[in-house]
């Protein structure tokens, strides 16, 4: 085991993103989860690599997976790696519960929101089901992430995401960029009550994650907060929406 669950995890450590689990599957978007996740969390902070195999006779070419991805790994962060057999999103939700994991960070391998809903991903099934917050990585460069970007809605779980968006800002040492996007949820300047930052109000297109998604660019980190719907009830929202479609790597934030 890579780390010891905590008897209590509070608010405060799950906001802080300081235990990420990352599914490893020998592609290059996945090892670019885990160094993503890595730049996240703080000094110290942990990070577990899961590889799911379907049988034994695959671990060898598990543990290579896990060597690669343990390479970008940055300095500083406890590392753990770990091979189950299993389906790969039920592993990782399975082993970010046991370790009171603050993140599931996972690569996205393309193909849109509709092939990622059609064809299961394990990413779509991830957003979908998982226990607590989800980083969809991208590809971000040497400089990911370049600017934080956060979608504020007037929601509680918008201005939990928020509170989220400042942390990792100010631990990454990059701008941070308040979003509202005019879809007619909240009247002109009614989001940037009670809001330190200034907010910009983006143009409503189709909808307000087309709107999220057009400032959005590769090498940045999107935030968004959680209805904390799962399964087939999440459809259609707008964070789903988001992680299936944005350059950037999306970070949906689930409260504690």
């Amino acid at each position: 085991m890579v780390w010891d669950a905590p008897d209590r995890v509070g608010a405060l450590a799950e906001t802080a993103f300081e235990r990420a689990v990352c599914g490893i599957d020998g592609s290059p978007r996945a090892v670019e989860s885990g160094r993503q996740a890595s730049l996240l969390v703080p000094s110290g902070g942990h990070v577990l690599l899961v590889r799911a195999i379907a049988a034994d006779a695959a671990r060898a070419a598990a543990d290579a997976d896990l060597a690669a991805a343990r390479t970008a790994v940055v300095d500083g962060v406890a590392v753990g790696v770990a091979i189950r057999v299993g389906h790969a999103a039920e592993m990782l939700e399975r082993e970010s519960r046991h370790v009171h994991a603050h993140v599931i960070a996972v690569g996205s391998h393309g193909g849109g929101r509709a092939h990622g809903t059609l064809l299961g991903s394990v990413a779509t099934r991830v957003v979908h089901e998982a226990p607590c917050s989800v980083l969809v990585a991208r590809p971000g460069g040497a400089d990911f992430p370049r600017q934080i970007l956060v979608g504020l809605d007037g929601s509680a779980a918008a201005h939990h995401a928020l509170a989220v968006g400042r942390l990792l800002a100010s631990r990454t040492g990059v701008p941070l960029r308040v979003l509202h996007v005019l879809d007619g949820t909240l009247p002109r300047g009614a989001a940037q009550a009670g809001v330190d930052e200034a907010v910009e109000e983006v143009p409503a297109s189709w909808s307000a994650a087309d709107g999220l998604c057009a400032r959005a660019s590769a090498g940045d980190l999107l935030v968004l907060g959680s209805r904390e719907l799962r399964g087939i009830r999440s459809l259609g929202s707008v964070s789903e929406a988001v992680a299936h479609a944005a350059a950037a790597s999306v970070l949906v934030v689930r409260r504690p």
